[in-house]
């Protein structure tokens, strides 16, 4: 990294810029604890430039090769996806300090699981249309993903893995993007996933997901029918208060038919969403484009579709603060001013429950937790990855270095536990005991020497019957998990 370099990758209020490659950095949009992301531009001949987004992996993690790997895989993958509802990946390098970056188209919008909270504040549903329409999109990104194939034709079997709120990314322009292929699965990949090790956001697996099972592209279309299922509802599917709870109710649970929640939802498109979510991979849409297809002409009875345009300004409204500040950050670094707003962003991370950020402690009770849902590996730990974790909780648009540090995804503290105070008959009763000692130790002496006089405030010879001392259990007092996404 080049110029009047700062921790936050920014260079100072009104001086030089950081560069990384031939790339400028005008201000950090999200950022966790292993890489973070930030709006660029990229400068060419007679005045051209292009705005894009880095993505670059924090610098200490650059000498790891599972994290360099993890990384190189995602840029292999997503550069070989062309669809314009999935973020295209433009370029890959390094900076000067070695750390790798990925070169992304930028999508100057908020991704819908942003969408989906902004909508539960203001007690208000996405309307069906744009739900449907979005659904769809994402779809056909994934369709597009699925069906990718090298330069000489050849299958390359990519599944996404992690199809969530999270990584559907929604822009003013009024497209649906598919982003983050970070744990995609792909026949070229370097790094693999473990046998029985579980990757992704636990409350979006798939049933052969979550028993650790090889899954196909119809995982990604069960992932993505939850997904429908929440932004028509807007509540949880399979949310649940532990990362096991969640896998179970992923394999086992009910589904309910969304018009209990929505009842203005047609008939057709309920069933459209109850097919993706068959249990059996047998039953559901065999390609998430079929899926698109029937949205699409189940979303008619509402009526005509809604225009790019239309979806971009509902995008703009419901984004709000977040969506203006980036947009006022963009305006400001090409006017040749400093992006100078702060601006409150809740994370886009999910909760410890329902992320695959939970490692089991040991290996018997990971297996007797998840079995027969997944298959345990031999020591039976669940992991998760994600190269970037949930933004902090205040986004910082300047060039000026942010006063909040980059951390990981999810902080879990161990619990503290309160100091013990002996109660008073324990008191009590070691004193008893110190005195039955030294009423013992002078008779012995006397007995030895019997010209000896025993002190005037010697203790009885019976000793006194002292109650034991127990002290209380320590009361633990857990410090509640903090998170901070791209």
């Amino acid at each position: 990294m080049r110029a009047a370099s700062t921790p936050s990758g920014a260079g100072p209020r009104g001086g030089a810029r950081a560069l990384v490659g031939r790339y400028e950095l005008l201000f950090r949009i999200a950022a966790g604890g292993m890489a973070e992301v930030f709006a660029g531009r990229v400068r060419g001949e007679a005045g051209f430039e292009k705005l894009v987004a880095i993505k670059r992996m924090l610098p200490h993690l650059a000498d790891d090769p599972r994290f360099v790997d993890m990384f190189l895989d995602e840029a292999r993958v997503a550069a070989s996806v062309s669809s314009p509802h999935v973020v295209q990946t433009l370029d890959l390098g390094r900076d000067d300090d070695g750390a790798l970056f990925l070169v992304l188209e930028l999508c100057v919008g908020a991704s819908l699981a942003a969408i989906l909270r902004a909508c539960d504040r203001r007690r208000e549903h996405v309307p069906l249309p744009v739900a449907l329409e979005l659904i769809a999109q994402a779809a056909q990104g994934l369709d597009d993903a699925h069906e990718a194939t090298t330069a000489a034709g050849a299958p390359l079997g990519i599944v996404h893995r992690d199809v969530s709120p999270h990584n559907l990314l929604v822009g003013i322009d009024g497209r649906a993007r598919v982003a983050d292929f970070g744990i995609a699965r792909a026949l070229y990949r370097r790094s693999h996933t473990s046998t029985g090790e579980l990757k992704g956001k636990f409350a979006y697996f798939s049933p052969e997901q979550a028993r650790g099972e090889d899954v196909d592209r119809r995982s990604d279309v069960f992932s993505l029918g939850i997904v429908a299922w929440e932004a028509i509802t807007g509540a949880k599917l399979f949310g649940g208060d532990d990362a096991m709870r969640t896998l179970r109710r992923v394999a086992e649970q009910e589904i309910p038919d969304p018009r209990t929640r929505r009842a203005d939802l047609p008939g057709e498109a309920a069933g459209v969403l109850l097919r993706a979510l068959l249990r059996d991979p047998a039953d559901r849409w065999q390609n998430a484009g079929d899926l698109a297809t029937a949205l699409r002409s189940a979303a008619l009875a509402l009526g005509p579709a809604p225009s790019a345009r239309q979806i971009g300004r509902w995008v703009a409204d419901v984004g709000g603060e977040r969506v203006r500040a980036i947009r006022e950050g963009l305006d400001a670094a090409l006017g040749g001013g400093d992006a100078a707003i702060e601006v409150d962003v809740e994370p886009d991370a999910p909760t410890p429950a329902s992320s695959g950020v939970v490692a089991a402690r040991s290996a018997p009770q990971a297996r007797s937790a998840i079995a027969p849902l997944a298959t345990a590996s031999a020591d039976g730990a669940l992991a998760a990855s994600s190269l970037v974790a949930a933004p902090k909780p205040r986004l910082l648009l300047d060039s000026s270095p942010e006063p909040t540090e980059t951390g990981p995804a999810i902080v879990a503290s161990a619990p503290v536990h309160a100091p013990r105070r002996p109660p008073a008959r324990a008191a009590i009763a070691v004193g008893v005991a110190a005195v039955i000692v030294a009423a013992v130790f002078l008779a012995g002496r006397a007995s030895r020497d019997p010209g000896a006089a025993l002190p005037a405030t010697a203790a009885p010879s019976a000793p006194a019957t002292a109650e034991p001392a127990i002290a209380p259990a320590p009361t633990a007092s857990p410090i509640a998990s903090s998170s901070a996404r791209a």
